[in-house]
């Protein structure tokens, strides 16, 4: 866990797109992250896509997938502290990056051979 300052906590996921949903420029997306956010969705939790970059951008170019939900800039959310965190980064370079705090943080970790972790 890593609260920030503000005391108020933004319920809600929130889900990082480039190398955590979305690959390759928006091209492929995880659908592991995708059936997730949906199975959090079914639970009645609010979901958001965020992103570093252009949330206009990115919105346009998740509309080729069929992606409705709401993209929104980390830089807004500098200060404040989320319910739940999506992301490829690890969580000290992630506070460090956008100085976010969060309740709950879910680092999605990448291995080239499924089959064996290891690899």
């Amino acid at each position: 866990m890593n609260e920030s300052s503000d005391s108020t906590m933004i319920r809600g996921v929130y889900c990082d797109l480039a190398g955590t949903l979305t690959m390759d420029d928006f091209e492929t997306i995880n659908q592991d992250i995708l059936e997730l956010l949906k199975e959090e969705e079914s639970k009645g939790r609010d979901i958001f896509l965020w992103t570093g970059g252009d949330p206009n951008q990115a919105q346009k170019k998740l509309e080729k997938h069929n992606i409705k939900w709401k993209v929104l800039s980390k830089r807004t959310f500098r200060d404040k502290t989320v319910e739940t965190v999506i992301d490829d980064l690890n969580i000290e370079l992630f506070s460090t990056l956008y100085e976010i705090g969060c309740m709950e943080y879910v680092q999605l970790i990448y291995c080239e051979n499924p089959e064996n972790p290891k690899e």
